[in-house]
């Protein structure tokens, strides 16, 4: 354990859950001479459904030196291949977004040139070599010559027929198998699903506090702000305690407990409810699935969440304009719930600032706009490292609490603005019928969303670069959304030579459809991670078993 004293600068997160310690763990490994606390009220619960993550969590995980099993075999935590979105372009439509990031033409040609020559043995030494890809195929892929124009060239030309000619992982996720064995560019393949709650305590114990985090559970009962401004000068704390800190940290979720006075930025987006309910499994070898499962409903959308122990249900609706009864009811009769939901309720939102005077907010302090595509955890992260990047290059101007967050409150507000097209495009594109889908696609028709799809895809500014500045959506996932919408997208890129792109798809696609059934049952596979199965487990974790 490291001492808590002396430091230079002191931090206080005011709010514990999983916002909280994954900011407190990540402080503690990047700033240097500095003292961390975590003040977390002893009765204030947290949201945990379990929740979908996407590669800016797994990136950020990876950044802690976290050994991911020991994490997942604590928390119940499962891999995540990407998000099948079932009936929203059909009655029967499966559409899978998988975590498959742009390249280089360029660096594409030096792989087939090495694939060439590369005599391998057996048909896995093949899958792996496609999968090989080094990092730095990814950190600069400009405008001029990403290899998604060559793909929608040859899709254009009807070469290629959809993204499943991109990646090949659809089978994966269809045959409910894992290819553990073709992971080689780790957090850039796969996600987690988690247990928010677990996940908190985990970096609590196992991380943040053997770093020197100091963990407070106490009540906040005051607020002294400095005469004549809203920086925070201390917090009174219940029994007649006190915290001082040159930075405070807002993690209280939906409470707002240091930031509840701010200016926000209210969207028009459809959901502002969710219905929430777990479930036990009856066969983890076929329920618990390697993606999140988000269904179209008739007036939203419900989603499966597959941790180890359980899967996390909802639906994702507005409450306020449709009678909740029958909502509750839709949810229950699609899950098959015998027990009533939780409800949770929000007001689509970011902070006009997420950063002001001494005051920094993460997570859904910061903001909250819906569940849709795992956005949530990455805009945590991002929130936390943007925050660690201002500290570092304006740690002097802490003391005299004149900090110039511009920048930081650009950045994080970009991220919900795009977070929240992204969402409304899935609404206003989808061609599924019935009154609530024919409403949102009046909005997509009146805001011209196929145009801002388009838009979004050729902007400089939403090239894929690996690392915290990376566009929240690259500019391969706006493709994959128009492709897989039904969106015209014939004179998005002129024609390019595509042959030998499209024979070496063809060639390793083909070898990866063929053979994904021999891989491992997704629930076999993370059984051999746990060492237990589903149902041991979930007793070891409510504290039946040792």
């Amino acid at each position: 354990m490291k001492e808590y004293y002396p430091a230079d600068l002191r931090i206080a997160i005011v709010g514990g859950g999983s916002a909280g310690w994954m900011c407190a763990a990540y402080m503690a490994k990047y700033l240097k001479d500095v003292r961390i606390s975590v003040i977390e009220s002893p009765s204030v619960g947290t949201i945990d459904v379990g929740e979908s993550t996407g590669t800016h969590f797994a990136t950020f995980i990876n950044k802690l030196g976290i050994d991911v099993e020991d994490m997942m075999r604590e928390t119940g935590a499962t891999y995540k291949l990407g998000t099948n979105y079932a009936g929203w372009t059909g009655k029967d439509s499966e559409d899978y977004f998988h975590f498959k990031f742009n390249q280089s033409n360029a660096n594409f040609s030096k792989k087939i040139d090495k694939a060439r020559k590369y005599k391998a043995k057996s048909i896995f030494d093949r899958l792996q070599l496609k999968h090989n890809h080094n990092i730095r195929d990814y950190i600069t892929v400009n405008k001029e010559d990403r290899l998604t124009d060559t793909f929608l060239s040859a899709y254009n030309s009807g070469q290629l027929k959809g993204f499943d000619d991109w990646h090949g992982w659809e089978s994966f996720s269809k045959l409910n198998k894992f290819p553990a064995e073709l992971f080689t560019q780790r957090s850039l393949q796969y996600a987690y699903h988690v247990n928010s709650e677990q996940l908190g305590k985990y970096l609590r114990d196992k991380v943040a506090m053997p770093a020197g985090v100091r963990h407070i559970q106490s009540h906040i009962t005051d607020i002294e702000y400095k005469k004549g401004s809203n920086a925070i000068n201390y917090l009174l704390l219940e029994h007649g305690g006190f915290e001082v800190a040159d930075l405070y940290i807002d993690c209280t979720g939906f409470k707002r407990l240091l930031t509840s006075d701010r200016h926000t930025v209210q969207y028009d987006t459809p959901a502002n409810t969710a219905y929430v309910r777990q479930r036990d499994y009856n066969d983890p070898a076929q329920e618990m699935l390697n993606c999140t499962r988000a269904q179209a409903m008739n007036r939203g959308w419900t989603f499966e969440i597959s941790l180890f122990h359980r899967q996390g249900t909802g639906y994702v609706t507005n409450s306020d304009r449709y009678p909740e009864q029958e909502l509750i009811d839709e949810f229950v009769n699609h899950f098959k719930h015998t027990e009533e939901p939780r409800k949770l309720k929000w007001v689509p939102e970011r902070l006009e600032n997420q950063a002001k005077h001494n005051v920094v907010a993460i997570g859904i302090s910061n903001g909250f706009i819906e569940p849709m595509d795992a956005n949530m955890f990455g805009i945590i992260a991002n929130g936390i490292t943007n925050t660690v990047d201002t500290v570092r290059a304006q740690r002097s101007l802490l003391k005299t609490r004149s900090v110039d967050w511009t920048e930081q409150n650009k950045n994080m507000a970009s991220i919900y603005d795009d977070v929240k097209d992204f969402i409304l495009a899935h609404y206003t594109l989808s061609n599924r019928p019935g009154d609530f889908w024919e409403d949102m696609r009046a909005i997509g028709r009146s805001q011209n969303h196929a145009d801002m799809v388009r838009d979004k895809y050729m902007n400089p500014a939403n090239e894929f670069r690996h690392g915290d500045k990376q566009s929240f959506f690259p500019d391969i996932l706006w493709l994959q959304l128009a492709i897989n919408w039904g969106l015209d997208v014939s004179d998005w890129v002129k024609d390019k030579d595509s042959t030998d792109y499209v024979q070496y798809q063809l060639d390793t696609i083909g070898a990866i459809k063929r053979h994904s059934s021999k891989f491992p049952n997704n629930y076999i596979y993370l059984q051999n991670i746990y060492g237990m199965k589903s149902e041991d487990f979930k007793k070891k974790i409510l504290g039946d078993v040792d």
